[in-house]
């Protein structure tokens, strides 16, 4: 009766595990799905918006200081009035932009010239693990940008990005 007890437990571990481990596909399947449907619910419940506005705010505003400062010339007021601009208008777009209803907006087949589905968007992604609480995804023809999904409970979610260096870029 005892190895009967064992036998469960070490199942539902290893369960949990594999629940675990494949969270950040699950977690991108359900945004394509999101995105392929305009569902702005299924978008909310896969993206945790509020940490990825902050995310993307925090890695536009180290690429353009990054460009603005190689722009200016070596002028650090310019540079610095440049960068104070830009970090407010980053601010407002990305507030308006990242949320449900401005994602689904961006992927609206209105005006697109190919259709969504689940065969072209997010398509050709690779996951690698950075611990037990992170991916990155980066897809094939793209890999200098990256999404971020983090585990919070058993569940992951998108919550970040990261865009390309002024020298990756170029």
């Amino acid at each position: 009766m005892k190895k009967i007890y064992i036998a469960v437990a070490a199942a539902v571990v290893l369960l949990l595990a594999g629940y675990v481990a494949a969270g950040p596909y699950l977690a991108l399947n359900g945004i394509r799905d999101g995105i392929v449907a305009q569902d702005e619910a299924v978008l909310a419940e896969h993206i945790d918006f509020p940490v990825l506005r902050e995310s993307m705010k925090e890695e536009i505003a180290g690429v353009m200081t990054a460009r603005m400062a190689e722009r200016a010339g070596g002028d650090p007021e310019m540079a610095a009035m440049g960068q104070l601009f830009a970090s407010k208008m980053v601010e407002v777009m990305v507030d308006k932009v990242v949320t449900p209803q401005g994602l689904a907006m961006l992927t609206s087949t209105k005006e697109a010239s190919q259709e969504l589905t689940k065969d072209n968007v997010l398509a050709d992604l690779n996951v690698a693990y950075e611990g037990l609480n992170r991916a990155v995804v980066t897809q094939a023809n793209k890999p200098d940008a990256k999404l971020v999904l983090s585990r919070q409970g058993l569940k992951w979610r998108l919550t970040g990005v990261r865009l390309p260096t002024t020298e990756t870029a170029q």
